[in-house]
């Protein structure tokens, strides 16, 4: 896909999409080939987060993809082999330096599983605030199975599918709903919600959506 298209923006099935980052993306990929999100543990280099990523077409992309896909055809015949994400973690941690090239998406903006209290409504503030927290994406991760991804979604008010009793849980979905109805009103294009690009057939695969 990367030889074909010029930015390739890959997104896991558990990602909701809450506004349109596409813009600030291709902002980030006219500067580094590559961006991740990553998974907010207090280590170094940083824990990236496959799930969601942006390739912009380049030597340097393309070259560390070969590299993923080479370092990962090594563990095909072991046991103990190494899931995608794990390989791409030691990728990095064996050459640094692929960092010059890699962008780690802000987590405040790109948030992962262990940030869903950030989309609560968590009651009022206890002093004047600047500004407020406009994320991008929710990314159910941190939970394994369909169920706890579900509910994960739907306790965020990220979950827009199905009845309209699992939205109105939480004040923040209500407000998205009626953004969007808004917008159709109004005759304006909504934002898009959900963009998938996923390799199916692998257990490791269904076993992480």
């Amino acid at each position: 896909l990367i030889e074909l298209h010029p930015h390739v923006i890959y997104a896991d099935l558990d990602v909701s999409w809450i506004r349109n980052p596409l813009p600030y993306l291709s902002q980030v990929a006219s500067i580094y080939p590559m961006a991740f999100q990553t998974e907010g543990l207090p280590r170094f280099p940083p824990a990236l987060c496959c799930g969601f990523a942006s390739f912009a077409r380049s030597e340097r992309a393309i070259a560390f993809l070969d590299a993923l896909i080479e370092l990962h055809s090594t563990q095909a015949s072991s046991d103990d082999r190494l899931d995608d994400q794990a390989v791409c973690q030691r990728l990095v941690e064996n050459d640094v330096t692929w960092l010059h090239d890699i962008y780690c998406l802000p987590e405040a903006l790109f948030l992962n599983g262990l940030g869903y209290r950030n989309l609560r409504n968590a009651g009022e503030c206890p002093c004047p605030m600047e500004g407020e927290l406009l994320p991008f994406l929710f990314h159910a991760n941190w939970t394994v199975g369909i169920d706890n991804k579900r509910k994960l979604l739907v306790h965020t008010g990220t979950w827009l599918l199905g009845d309209t009793s699992q939205v109105d849980q939480t004040t923040i979905a209500r407000d998205r709903s009626t953004e969007i109805s808004h917008d159709i009103q109004a005759g304006a294009e909504p934002s898009p919600l959900l963009t998938v690009i996923y390799q199916i057939g692998r257990a490791s695969c269904r076993e992480r959506v």
